[in-house]
């Protein structure tokens, strides 16, 4: 009979009719404490908290090691019962503790319970007058007492705890005992490391959380001398890419005109594009082409030209671009086009 359970369930029904609210509780009902057994097996865990407020979670740990965090435990008859297991290692002695969490933060003093494995207790004596037999060791309770659980150790340093610029340093925490460790935002192992390189001075944060719920943040400088060397970008020697035409559209005809605008769409390049460069030529129908005067020309800011023309004559152009850098781009493809004569 867990009879632990039941007189805590008795306590707070009694405080339910007139008394004053209940703080939050938790006890282990299964187990009994201490048990013993013969040789190692799975042990089931259970027992039930309450509180007021309602109860947010229950940590489970054995021997300072969290084995179960049991969220939003099940409500049966206004407690919260939870239930987990764990498996012996080996023959010895093993301290379960439940710590439960409150919906409105508080958190309740620890329970324990012990079990014992490969521990016998004595014999029974045999009446000589009785026929002889052999004993059946089961597990019953005692008034031994539950030593308290081991206090919690936390060691957390950087090696080396001082570099130069640039250098890199590594960051290691050893605990136990504890409930949870936390570093660089998430939860990590009890004991671990990080390595970072970096060009100033860092403070580096690990907060830990004990088994009773509180928590405490250490922290470790690494010291840094000195200053980063500047990276220097590798030169530019990419050309950019050929201008796309727009105007006049390859080989239309236009009326008798004085001068004709040469549009083309702006090409990009890591270095920017400092000037256009723009090659016309033109023929009286003798596909002889030739340069017109001033041609090539050089347009920088714009992606167009205005360029005089004569009637009667065909034209044709093309450019290329030129980036900050220097890069010479090809040339894109002619288009053509015809200044008639009326």
């Amino acid at each position: 009979m867990r009879v632990k359970g039941l007189a805590l369930l008795l306590v707070l029904l009694l405080a339910a009719c007139g008394g004053n609210p209940a703080a939050i509780r938790v006890w282990i009902d299964v187990p009994l404490n201490p048990t013993h057994l013969n040789e190692v097996q799975t042990v089931m865990i259970e027992g039930h908290a309450a509180s007021p407020a309602g109860v947010a979670e229950v940590v489970v740990s054995v021997n300072g090691t969290v084995i179960a965090t049991i969220d939003s435990p099940t409500l049966s008859g206004g407690l919260a019962a939870f239930q987990t297991s764990f498996t012996p290692t080996g023959p010895g002695e093993y301290t379960i503790q439940a710590i439960a969490t409150g919906s409105n933060g508080e958190v309740s003093a620890p329970d324990y319970t012990m079990v014992v494995v490969g521990t016998k207790p004595d014999a029974i004596p045999v009446d000589p007058g009785e026929p002889t037999h052999t004993p059946v060791f089961t597990a019953m309770p005692t008034a031994t007492l539950v030593p308290p659980p081991e206090a919690p150790t936390v060691n957390f340093w950087a090696d080396p705890a001082a570099i130069e610029a640039g250098q890199c340093t590594t960051l290691y925490w050893e605990t136990a005992n504890v409930q949870r460790v936390e570093f660089g935002g998430s939860t990590q192992p009890l004991s671990g490391s990080y390595y970072d390189c970096m060009c100033s001075a860092q403070t580096y944060p690990l907060t830990v959380t004990y088994n009773d719920g509180s928590q405490e943040t250490f922290r470790v400088t690494v010291e840094v001398s000195g200053v980063c060397a500047t990276p220097t970008a590798p030169p530019d020697t990419t050309a950019p890419a050929p201008p796309t035409l727009l105007k006049p559209i390859n080989g239309s005809n236009l009326a008798c005109t004085a001068d004709v605008i040469l549009r083309w769409e702006a090409t990009t390049d890591a270095s920017g594009i400092s000037q256009y460069r723009v090659q016309v030529e033109r023929h009286t129908g003798d596909n002889n082409w030739n340069a017109v005067p001033g041609s090539v020309f050089t347009v920088s800011g714009e992606t167009n030209l205005t360029l005089a023309v004569e009637c009667g004559f065909s034209y044709r152009f093309r450019v290329r671009a030129v980036d900050g850098a220097g890069n010479q781009g090809g040339w894109s493809d002619w288009f053509t086009f015809v200044i008639t004569l009326g």
